[in-house]
């Protein structure tokens, strides 16, 4: 009889270490999820956060996230006043003006205040997501660039993680290399090669932040030619290794982002 009650318990016992174990994965797999929507936003990538979007369905993202209330309704709307209060307060890091970042997440909060249909709150969450990812690509452009510069950039934002050359640039544009080259450097300031890179480097130290991807994976990713070459490049643009840019940043400004301190920011 004792033996049964043993086994009972062991039984028990691992039972709730394997459901532990299960809704950890699933909140990694939430977290990663929501640092790769975030990095996508802050760039500004409208076409890569349609197709994520259409890849991660936002109500089955909320299932792998923890449950703040029973009521399905109302914890979506928890949820999605968390997540639009981070991403203002990423997109005015990355350069949005704080008021613009400040009134969208009221504005949006407000919102889901009055919803109370399970589909409608979902079309609110994606309707903010695509508005502040459209603004973020003006960011990134505000200067005043001709049709044909505008159109490169927007290019190369929504394209970060391919190969991209000047020659695909100037054959998107039908314009000749060497002149989209020369207007290029005139309205920016530097080269396209060194803009791509740039625009990479961001993007690489974002994933290097927030996320447990490894050097080779992000070098992956970001299709640089190698890991090699991806530390080099990354090595100019900041003066330090990938591997120290981690050590020196890693989960910073994601810390301690629970509703208060998001609201406290805006």
């Amino acid at each position: 009889m004792k033996q049964d009650d043993k086994m009972k318990k062991t039984m028990y016992r691992r039972h709730d270490e394997a459901e532990e174990q299960e809704f950890a994965g699933k909140e990694k797999m939430a977290y990663e999820t929501e640092l790769q929507f975030l990095n996508l936003v802050q760039m500004g990538n409208v076409n890569a956060v349609r197709e994520f979007m259409e890849e991660n369905p936002y109500l089955e993202y909320i299932g792998n996230k923890e449950s703040f209330s029973q009521n399905t309704v109302r914890n979506v709307r928890y949820h999605f006043i968390i997540m639009v209060s981070m991403i203002a307060r990423h997109c005015s890091e990355a350069g949005m003006q704080l008021e613009l970042a400040r009134h969208l997440n009221h504005l949006y909060v407000r919102q889901a205040d009055l919803i109370t249909d399970l589909t409608e709150l979902k079309r609110l969450a994606e309707r903010a997501f695509l508005d502040f990812t459209r603004r973020m690509m003006t960011v990134h452009k505000e200067k005043v660039f001709s049709q044909n510069v505008a159109r490169c950039i927007d290019y190369i934002y929504n394209h970060i993680g391919d190969r991209i050359t000047a020659q695909e640039l100037a054959a998107y544009c039908r314009l000749h290399p060497s002149y989209l080259s020369r207007l290029f450097r005139e309205e920016v300031g530097i080269g396209i090669n060194e803009y791509i890179r740039k625009v990479k480097v961001e993007s690489a130290k974002y994933m290097l932040k927030y996320s447990d991807d490894s050097y080779l994976t992000i070098s992956n990713n970001l299709s640089f030619a190698s890991q090699s070459h991806f530390v080099k490049v990354f090595r100019e643009q900041t003066g330090m290794t990938p591997k120290r840019f981690r050590e020196k940043y890693y989960g910073k400004g994601m810390e301690n982002q629970d509703e208060n301190i998001l609201f406290s920011q805006f």
